[in-house]
């Protein structure tokens, strides 16, 4: 039995759907209330199993960070990579609930960011059956700081490269203290400074539309970051990073349809290059590695121009 047909019928029964016997009207409104909550209701929540699985999360969630069920359905929160210190909740099993409104540090929408995290317990015929979890985004005070501290790139939404630094800081302590690699992605997007010289419009068509579709190909796990003209920098956990060329392809394919709509000449291919935490001894160091390889791709590329 593949793990799918396992917790398929506890993600049924989370809903009320799956109970032997006749279901009594409780059963049935409160799941019918739950099963409204999850479609229609503007709150930030999901909810897992007894050993940490992911059964569901709110149609909000699931829009706002852009992830279909199977990106995340029976996978853990460390497998995600989405939290960084949302291990060690304790549960008292006396009281039967966890410890609430617990502050942790996030991925959402692209950006790591504190959130405070209310987990509680829910049940399954008076057992325990898992926990769900309800997140509370900082909001517009949380915004603001992000501002004032140039955390954020006003233009796409994603980090600066003040936000790069802090994302990748946080990847790097996590390598040295617990021997978590990670991995750093450069790209640079071909032309984009003599796009912006004959026509500011069609140059933010491209950012738009290029920075859209790094959001959709990386979510989640990744943190993902504007640092120039055109120019991005991701980190992500190395074991949830996934397949980086085929995401890098789903990026790229957007380039020939903008550079054909705008006439531009150049090659449009995306040339990139990456690195891991464990080929280097700092930060720095991965910076100054994914630099050099950039160069010698776009070399490889485009030649010497």
């Amino acid at each position: 039995m593949s793990d799918r047909d396992a917790l398929l019928p506890l993600f049924c029964q989370s809903f009320g759907l799956a109970q032997t016997g006749a279901l009594s009207q409780q059963v049935l409104t409160e799941s019918g209330v739950f099963r409204t909550l999850c479609e229609d209701s503007p709150y930030l929540f999901y909810w897992e199993d007894s050993r940490g699985r992911l059964l569901g999360a709110s149609k909000t969630l699931k829009k706002a960070e852009r992830i279909p069920d199977v990106a995340f359905l029976g996978k853990t929160e460390s497998e995600i990579g989405c939290h960084f210190d949302a291990d060690g909740l304790d549960l008292d099993r006396e009281k039967g609930r966890y410890a609430a409104d617990r502050k942790e540090l996030a991925l959402i929408n692209g950006r790591i960011q504190a959130a405070d995290v209310v987990r509680v317990p829910w049940y399954q015929e008076k057992e325990i059956a898992g926990t769900l979890a309800m997140v509370h985004e900082g909001g517009q005070k949380a915004g603001d700081v992000e501002s004032r501290l140039g955390l954020v790139d006003h233009e796409t939404g994603l980090l600066s490269f003040r936000g790069a630094v802090e994302a990748g800081l946080l990847h790097a302590d996590h390598y040295r203290l617990n021997r978590m690699d990670y991995v750093g992605l450069l790209m640079d997007v071909p032309s984009f400074a003599e796009v912006m010289r004959y026509s500011k419009e069609n140059a933010k068509v491209i950012l738009g539309e290029f920075s859209a579709a790094l959001r959709e190909s990386f979510a989640p796990g990744w943190a993902i970051a504007r640092i120039g003209l055109c120019s991005f920098l991701c980190f992500c956990r190395r074991d949830c990073a996934g397949n980086i060329g085929k995401k890098i392809e789903a990026v790229s394919g957007i380039l020939p349809p903008l550079w054909k709509r705008f006439g531009i000449q150049t090659i449009p291919e995306l040339p990139y290059a990456s690195a891991y935490g464990s080929e280097v001894m700092s930060l720095d160091e991965l910076m100054q590695l994914l630099i050099r390889r950039l160069n010698s791709a776009e070399k490889e590329t485009f030649g010497n121009r």
